[in-house]
């Protein structure tokens, strides 16, 4: 685990190496990153955009939480590797916009409301409204 930007670049390198070490396992592993809009522009991108490309075959699975203001106007690095997959959960989608995301539409029910932890959860292209669990 790392706290800061500075420490999350220095284990984005870590993972990186990690990684190529892994090639050829079949146990899968996984990689979260929270706030990874902070982690965009900073000095471990080059090895976060690394790590999502060769970790495929690798086994590894990426969780990721960025704003989707950040996931829209990315047009290269890591998070635009991470759209490509079109798996992912939006919370308080605008739904005018965020299936753009994943290449897709997301539906436009106006019963459908979005209290915290309600979104849509999308997977190659199927969509299903969910509700995941929210803190205290």
């Amino acid at each position: 685990m790392a706290r800061g930007i500075d420490a999350c670049d220095d284990l984005a390198r870590r993972l990186e190496d990690i990684q190529r070490d892994r090639a050829g396992h079949d146990q899968p592993w996984v990689v979260v990153i929270d706030d990874g809009d902070e982690l965009v522009d900073g000095l471990g991108a080059n090895a976060i955009s690394a790590l999502v490309r060769k970790g495929r075959d690798a086994g590894l699975i990426v969780l990721v939480a960025v704003q989707t203001h950040t996931a829209h106007r990315a047009f290269g690095g890591w998070v635009t590797d991470i759209r490509k997959a079109k798996h992912g959960l939006i919370l308080e989608p605008q739904v005018d916009l965020d299936g753009d995301l994943f290449g897709l539409r997301l539906p436009q029910r106006a019963s459908r409301r979005f209290p915290p932890g309600r979104g849509y959860l999308v997977r190659r292209g199927g969509i299903d409204y969910v509700q995941v669990a929210t803190g205290p």
